[in-house]
């Protein structure tokens, strides 16, 4: 009986201390701002599923913040995110004339055209597939176009998460417009709408000529890279290794 209380008490003294780092009281914060209070994110998500992923994140949050190297271990967090997140993203991008809520469109490499291609794409892209083989029963277009948005705002939450627990340690540009995240992610969302239209056999755009548009893609991987190798500002490192013209 004893003991039980005892590991009672430390449970509750380690919850305590746990409590007290930063980026567990940011990334606390920012699942409460981003998913669990966030209406429009959680819509349609029942109640089993939002809180299961706000535990799942928390857990994680805690892992990083309790790593030997918590800085890079949220880095490697985000950056995995932001990839993934951006596969996503990129294809449910609005064509022109729809109006484009993410303010991705536009940007070298981003058109919104992938989105008409969904079907085909889900049928070609291994990524995709396994994704989609664990929603049970049939799916149909107006099914994986869901399926997309709902694992999108998931994702877009996770990418949340980390970005702001970045403040703990202070791995940002507090600088306003000129933080490294937003053109991480429209760098990733170009690279991965390369590799989409190179997959469909579309004609691309990130360059006039083959040679013009493998230097221009190249160059877009080449930012998760320099985001894992460590710099402080590494959309200001990407830009100087930036081949001339890319």
């Amino acid at each position: 009986m004893l003991g039980k209380i005892i590991e009672k008490i430390n449970a509750h003294i380690v919850a305590y201390r746990l409590k007290q780092v930063p980026a567990i009281r940011i990334g606390r914060t920012s699942i409460m701002q981003y998913w669990k209070e966030n209406p429009e994110v959680i819509r349609n998500f029942t109640k089993e599923v939002v809180d299961s992923a706000a535990a799942n994140m928390m857990e994680d949050v805690i892992r990083v913040a309790t790593s030997p190297d918590p800085r890079m271990a949220n880095r490697k967090a985000l950056a995995d995110c932001v990839c993934e997140y951006a596969a996503w993203q990129v294809l449910i991008i609005e064509p022109p004339p729809t109006p484009d809520v993410t303010g991705l469109r536009g940007k070298p490499g981003i058109t919104g055209e992938l989105k008409a291609h969904l079907a085909e794409l889900a049928e070609k892209d291994k990524h995709l597939q396994e994704s989609l083989c664990e929603i049970d029963g049939p799916i149909d277009r107006n099914d994986l176009q869901s399926i997309m948005v709902h694992r999108n705002r998931v994702l877009w939450t996770w990418t949340q998460v980390y970005s702001q627990i970045r403040t703990a340690f202070d791995d940002l540009n507090r600088v306003k417009g000129k933080d490294w995240v937003e053109p991480f992610i429209a760098a990733m969302c170009a690279w991965h709408e390369y590799l989409y239209r190179a997959l469909l056999g579309m004609p691309q755009v990130l360059g006039n000529s083959e040679v013009d548009t493998f230097i221009h893609a190249s160059s877009l991987s080449r930012f998760l890279d320099i985001v894992m190798s460590g710099v402080q500002y590494p959309d200001l490192e990407w830009q100087r290794q930036k081949p001339n013209g890319a």
